[in-house]
């Protein structure tokens, strides 16, 4: 019984590094894996910072980010920040620098991007553009094109309302005559 377990232990603790290493492998992935099936608190996400307000050194709000610029090789060269306007509407892209903006999170879990920009330099900061357009450019073709629709869904269900109620009308005039011609007839003596 001692040797078995004895023999038991030796290769636990042999097969030990190769299942540590599978495990490692599973739970975090090298550039080499074809999946990655776990992230972690050190990675991020752009969706998760779309949207994120843009503040400067005096704390005010001066954007939010719009978009990310990557390059070929994959790294993050720009971040493009809406600027100016009213809820998306009227304001202006312009991309910053990656090097220029510190992603970071507030006490409270808010992601914000930090700069060292004042509103005014934002304000008149060339626009950013290019072939592509922004999700929020994109979200906004959608939206009109989305309102488009519904305009003329509406009109065709007006359309399609006063023909229903001039049929119900034509209708209603029809079986009107066709009963007050049977009245008629009935009061006919003629007719009897």
């Amino acid at each position: 019984m001692k040797t078995v377990t004895l023999v038991s232990a030796i290769a636990l603790a042999l097969a030990s590094p190769v299942l540590a290493e599978e495990r490692k492998a599973v739970e975090n992935p090298t550039s080499s894996s074809t999946f990655i099936t776990v992230g972690n608190s050190t990675e991020m996400r752009t969706s998760d910072w779309i949207g994120a307000p843009v503040k400067n050194g005096s704390d005010e709000t001066v954007g939010d980010i719009n978009d990310f610029v990557v390059a070929s090789d994959g790294k993050i060269i720009a971040v493009v920040a809406g600027v100016g306007g009213f809820l998306g509407l009227g304001e202006k892209n312009v991309g910053l620098s990656f090097d220029s903006v510190e992603l970071t999170k507030t006490a409270d879990g808010e992601r914000v991007a930090m700069v060292l920009i004042s509103k005014d330099e934002l304000m008149s900061a060339p626009d950013y553009k290019t072939g592509n357009k922004t999700m929020r450019e994109r979200a906004k073709e959608a939206s009109d094109a989305a309102a488009k629709t519904y305009e003329k869904a509406k009109e065709n269900v007006k359309a399609g309302y006063e023909a229903a109620k001039e049929s119900v009308k034509k209708n209603y005039e029809s079986a009107k005559e066709a009963v007050n011609s049977d009245e008629k007839k009935m009061d006919d003596p003629a007719t009897r």
